[in-house]
């Protein structure tokens, strides 16, 4: 079996449309088809900390020192909770020196209230414990 095979099977087509869309584009939304891939991918801790390496890493090779990552937290039915996800974003920015990188704690707008306010009191829970990393909260 080909990756494509696996990927087919894994994620039931759907790469077709995020390939379909990067190539041939239909509309404004179809460039973010990517990222429902890319989210896809990154559904436990490892992945997640996996992704956030690599971006700082590229970042660094790029010569910035300073960056702010934005990340809404997610979970994963029983593979990762919002506290997890977030945590492996912070350990992966502690475990590295080649950047200085912070944390901002985004809110999906397009969520209801109570998935909101249950993020800002994530926020500010793993604010309270790794305030060098977790600098505030994006709406």
């Amino acid at each position: 079996m080909n990756n494509f095979q696996f990927l087919d099977s894994y994620f039931e087509n759907s790469w077709k449309h995020v390939v379909s869309s990067i190539t041939d584009p239909k509309s404004f939304d179809d460039g973010y088809a990517i990222f429902k891939f890319a989210q896809a991918l990154v559904d436990h801790p490892a992945a997640v900390k996996l992704a956030t390496s690599n971006v700082l890493k590229e970042f660094a090779e790029d010569n910035v020192v300073y960056i702010e990552l934005r990340s809404t937290p997610r979970d994963c039915a029983a593979k990762m909770t919002k506290k997890e996800y977030i945590e492996s974003i912070v350990q992966s920015i502690k475990g590295q020196s080649d950047i200085k990188a912070r944390l901002l704690v985004s809110i999906d707008r397009r969520k209801s209230i109570e998935e909101a306010n249950e993020n800002v009191k994530l926020a500010i829970e793993l604010r309270n414990k790794y305030p060098e990393v977790i600098v505030g909260v994006d709406l």
